[in-house]
C-alpha cells in the first residue's frame, strides 16, 4: 500500500458506498415503483448507485493493470478465491447454528462453491476478467491510441447504446460488460497524458452525465404515472450497460487522478478492504435480513428521516464490515499467505 494513489483509493471506497446505497435501496424488501411519488421515492431510486459503483472499480483496474508487465497473479486470485468461500460458508454455518437455516451438504457443497454457482456475480465475472487480463492486454498493447479508441466505441455501440434502444444484450453478459469497461480503464491508463489534456471537457462530461441521471428518475417517475410501462424503468440509465452511467464513471476516475497525488495510510487501509464490505453485505443470507430484520429500511419509508437513516445505516454497514474483515485479515487470510508462500515459492507468469 505504500505507492498507492490515496486519490484513487478515495474513488474505490466511493464506489463500495455506492453499493452499499444501493443494496439500501433494493434489498429493503419493497418495490420502489409501487411507492407514491415524492422526495423519499426518488431518494431511494436515486441511491441505486451500484452498477456505478462497479463500472469505477472495473474501471481502476484497467487503468492500473494496462501498466504492469504482468498482471496474472495465481497467489492473488487464491486469495480472492479464499476470501470468497470463506464468508459464503461461514454465513451459511452461522445461519445453521442459528437454526436460521436447514443443514444439508448440498447446501454446504454449495456455500463451498459461491463463483462457480454465481452466489456472488460479481466475483464470478471479475475473477474470469483477471485470468483474460494478461491477454487482453497483450491485444490492447498490440494497438496504437486510434485503434483502441475505436475498439471502445464499437463495443460501446454494440454492448450499450444498441441494448439501451433495442433492450436486446447482444450477448453482452456480465463478463463482456466487465471486459469493455476494463478497456475503457485501460485506455485512461495507458494514454493518461493525452486524457488529461482534456479535464475541461472531463468536467463537462460529469456535469452532463450526473444531471442526465438524476433527471431520468424524475422524468420516468412521472411518464410512469399516465404510462405504466415507464413506472419501473426509473433507474434504466443507472445500468451497468448504460452509456451515461459509463460516462459518469469515466468522469470520475479522470477528476481523481488528474489530482495531485498524496499517500495516505488510513484512506489505503480502509480501501484495502474493499471487497470484504462487498462480499459480507451482499451474503445471500446477511442480505435477506439486513436492511429487512436489522436496518428496517421499510419503518423510515415514509417519514421525513429517511435520508439520515440511510446514511447512519449505510455507515454502520460499511464500519461493522470492515472490522469483521480486519479480524479475518489478521488471522485466515495470514496463515493462508504464509501456506501459499511455501506452496509457491514464485510467482506464476503469463
Amino acid at each position: 500500500m505504500k505507492n498507492r494513489n490515496s486519490n484513487i483509493e478515495i474513488l474505490r471506497i466511493i464506489s463500495v458506498f455506492m453499493i452499499l446505497f444501493s443494496h439500501y435501496s433494493v434489498h429493503n424488501g419493497i418495490t420502489n415503483s409501487d411507492l407514491p411519488i415524492g422526495i423519499n421515492r426518488y431518494l431511494l431510486e436515486i441511491s441505486i448507485l451500484g452498477n456505478i459503483g462497479v463500472i469505477i472499480f472495473v474501471l481502476i483496474s484497467g487503468y492500473f493493470s494496462i501498466n504492469k508487465k504482468n498482471p496474472f497473479n495465481i497467489k492473488k486470485i487464491i486469495l480472492l478465491v479464499l476470501e470468497t468461500v470463506f464468508y459464503s460458508v461461514m454465513f451459511y454455518l452461522i445461519f445453521v447454528l442459528l437454526n436460521k437455516e436447514v443443514f444439508s451438504i448440498k447446501s454446504l457443497l454449495k456455500s463451498l462453491l459461491p463463483i462457480t454457482l454465481k452466489h456472488y456475480w460479481f466475483m464470478t465475472a471479475f475473477l474470469l476478467l483477471y485470468i483474460f487480463m494478461p491477454f487482453i492486454n497483450k491485444l490492447i498493447n498490440s494497438m496504437n491510441r486510434e485503434e483502441h479508441g475505436k475498439l471502445i466505441i464499437i463495443c460501446l455501440f454494440i454492448f450499450s447504446i444498441l441494448r439501451m434502444i433495442t433492450t436486446k444484450d447482444y450477448y453482452g453478459n456480465e463478463l463482456v460488460q466487465l471486459i469493455y469497461i476494463y478497456i475503457i480503464g485501460a485506455y485512461i491508463g495507458k494514454y493518461k497524458d493525452f486524457v488529461l489534456k482534456h479535464k475541461k471537457e472531463n468536467k463537462i462530461m460529469f456535469v452532463i452525465s450526473l444531471i442526465i441521471l438524476l433527471l431520468s428518475v424524475v422524468i420516468f417517475d412521472l411518464f410512469g404515472t399516465k404510462y405504466p410501462i415507464f413506472g419501473s424503468k426509473s433507474t434504466y440509465l443507472y445500468a451497468r450497460t448504460s452509456t451515461v452511467a459509463i460516462l459518469f464513471g469515466v468522469s470520475l476516475l479522470i477528476m481523481f487522478i488528474s489530482k495531485k497525488e498524496f499517500n495516505n495510510k488510513l484512506i489505503n487501509t480502509i480501501s484495502s478492504f474493499s471487497l470484504g464490505v462487498y462480499l459480507i453485505s451482499d451474503n445471500y443470507y446477511i442480505r435477506q435480513i439486513l436492511y429487512t430484520s436489522v436496518i428496517k429500511v421499510k419503518d423510515y419509508i415514509s417519514s421525513p428521516y429517511l435520508f439520515l437513516h440511510m446514511i447512519i445505516s449505510v455507515l454502520c454497514v460499511f464500519i461493522v464490515c470492515i472490522i469483521i474483515d480486519f479480524i479475518r485479515k489478521n488471522t485466515i487470510e495470514k496463515l493462508a499467505i504464509m501456506l501459499l508462500n511455501k506452496v509457491i515459492k514464485k510467482e506464476v507468469k503469463i
